[in-house]
């Protein structure tokens, strides 16, 4: 039996299933009873149990979600993508932001000409973990059977080494597939099939930050493609090692370290470390850097 749990529920069966509808505690009362199934009249006796539960969101790798839970997750995600704040505010609540709003939040703060307010110093995990909790409330406020998941790409790294390739063995992975993030390797540097083909950047030529073309990217980002673009290159160049080992990206062990290494046992020494090694060298591979390759 499958039913949401209500105060006044009741499940019964030799097996029951149920399924939380809101977060938040719960007191789950089960009564055994036994006695005979074909003598009425047969004494009965029963035992009652309680125990409280909580229901509580969890935040799962990508890859550990279900179909229906990364299809739940990218819906809602879609739905941020094309629904104007104000619009679903309407629909969905106060709690609701566009992804045009979280956008231009972090480009007003990371895109600063004279500093990178969130990927430079002490601001980097606070602010994206205060960025990642908005924006999991916005889908949630859209779906509230969904959460944030996370990637851990560390895990794509050891792929990699296991099979002796280079990074760009990175973008064969099931991630980048059409049911996923889909590929961008083509010409145009753009997912091309799935649910993500043809994904436009909004221009604003009034945002506080903005580039050339009036494209919500960066002021140093001349890229004039009106999709969303992935290069896994700087410039023509590529980001690995001579000899093919992807030196840039990262694996368990700069994790570990900033974990474990007694070079940043201070809070201060963690925060101003996280930004690089750990992270930073993922956006170079994924977003690169284009159209400022020599005409020769």
């Amino acid at each position: 039996i499958s039913a949401s749990l209500s105060e006044s529920a009741t499940l019964v069966g030799q097996e029951v299933e149920t399924t939380f509808a809101a977060v938040g505690r719960y007191v789950a009362s089960l009564e055994v009873r036994i006695g005979s199934n074909t003598d009425a009249s047969a004494p009965t006796t029963s035992k009652l149990v309680e125990r409280a539960l909580m229901c509580k969101y969890v935040r799962r790798e990508i890859r550990a979600l279900t179909y229906e839970d990364l299809n739940r997750f990218f819906d809602a995600f879609q739905t941020l993508m094309s629904t104007a704040t104000d619009e679903g505010q309407a629909a969905y609540g106060t709690n609701y932001k566009s992804l045009d709003y979280f956008v231009e939040v972090h480009l007003h703060a990371a895109a600063d000409r004279l500093d990178d307010h969130l990927h430079d110093g002490m601001g980097f995990l606070t602010q994206h973990i205060a960025l990642s909790n908005a924006f999991e409330t916005s889908l949630q406020a859209v779906d509230p059977t969904t959460s944030l998941c996370y990637w851990d790409f560390t895990y794509d790294r050891t792929l990699i080494n296991r099979r002796g390739q280079s990074v760009s063995g990175i973008f064969e992975t099931e991630l980048w597939s059409p049911d996923v993030f889909g590929n961008a390797e083509g010409d145009m540097h753009t997912v091309t099939r799935g649910r993500w083909a043809y994904t436009t950047v909004k221009t604003d030529a009034n945002a506080s930050v903005h580039n050339a073309y009036g494209y919500l990217r960066a002021p140093w980002n001349n890229n004039k493609s009106p999709y969303l673009t992935r290069m896994h290159q700087m410039c023509g160049a590529s980001l690995q090692r001579d000899g093919g080992d992807p030196e840039r990206w990262p694996d368990c062990a700069s994790h570990w370290n900033l974990t474990f290494s007694e070079k940043y046992v201070t809070w201060y020494a963690y925060v101003w470390e996280a930004p690089y090694r750990p992270h930073g060298p993922v956006h170079l591979n994924i977003g690169g850097y284009g159209e400022c390759e020599s005409a020769i």
